[in-house]
């Protein structure tokens, strides 16, 4: 009798299973044909149409093997402190990939909430040139090419401020499923950004334009640093504040010193060790962390 109803208790449980499965297979299948009518009905062209598509694919697969923070319901109960806790752990591999930040370190919290994840689909077009700089970005998966636009036109004569030490703008208005963006613009060759390097540092410590344009090659994540954010927690955090002044001030007077033909969004990491003698840029992390959105 124990035998039947041990055998009868695993049927249940197996039935149940290839039931959820089914009715989550159907879902999907649902949600797919809803997607193909919309963008039909819409009459969205056939290259955004293949955009989206591939995106998608592309996420569901990355799905398959990882858990993202969208994924567990239990995080949305977390108090607020343990919120900013865990997110920092999560980030703080790569943010700290840059020197400054890593010597920092445990003083990287006060400004988590500046900080986000985001994904970006390939041919996306992150920033342009002349536009102003908002974010800070550090690479975390993909690969982007960045073109260096018209310099002339971005920069005033005078330069970057040298006493600029926080920006505080305001706000204005896998590998799979690539779709490569071109490698050349005007017969200019693109330069070619990947995992752990840092893009528009810049925007951190002064008011800076864009001087080039970013667009992704593939589907690509990154951490974003909002420069706002950003420089309303050095302000409101003496200690940080502190640590950080010395290198702003540097950084910007290096721009200055570099002259408008040679900035760039994405400067090389040999730039960190000119201002920090002794300080050598850490090896990219190869984690790659449970992200929002992929």
């Amino acid at each position: 009798v124990m035998s039947i109803i041990v055998f009868s208790s695993l049927i249940a449980m197996v039935s149940g299973a290839v039931t959820q499965i089914c009715a989550l297979g159907a879902e999907q299948w649902r949600q797919q044909w809803l997607l193909t009518r919309y963008l039909r009905d819409a009459h969205i062209s056939n290259s955004t149409t293949t955009r989206i598509q591939r995106y998608l694919q592309s996420r569901a697969q990355w799905m398959k093997v990882h858990v993202t923070e969208d994924q567990v319901m239990l995080l949305e109960h977390l108090s607020e402190p343990l919120r900013n806790k865990l997110k920092n752990e999560s980030l703080l591999p790569h943010v700290c990939g840059h020197p400054i930040f890593l010597k920092i370190k445990a003083k990287t919290i006060l400004f988590v909430s500046a900080c986000s994840s985001t994904t970006v689909a390939a041919g996306d077009v992150l920033f342009t040139c002349n536009a102003q700089a908002l974010w800070a970005y550090v690479v975390v998966h993909g690969e982007f090419a960045y073109w260096p636009g018209l310099h002339q036109a971005a920069l005033t004569e005078e330069g970057f401020s040298p006493d600029a030490e926080v920006s505080d703008d305001e706000d204005e208005d896998d590998d799979g499923m690539e779709q490569r963006a071109s490698s050349t613009r005007a017969g200019v060759a693109a330069e070619i950004v990947t995992h752990g390097q840092w893009v528009s540092e810049g925007a951190l410590w002064a008011r800076l334009p864009h001087v080039g344009d970013l667009e992704a090659r593939s589907v690509c994540q990154l951490i974003e640093i909002s420069s706002e954010r950003f420089g309303g927690a050095v302000a409101s955090h003496v200690e940080l504040h502190s640590a950080l002044v010395d290198y702003a001030r540097a950084f910007v007077c290096r721009l200055n010193e570099l002259g408008e033909r040679n900035i760039t969004d994405v400067p090389p990491s040999a730039i960190w060790e000119e201002i920090l003698p002794g300080e050598k840029a850490p090896a990219p992390q190869v984690r790659v962390p449970a992200l929002r959105g992929l």
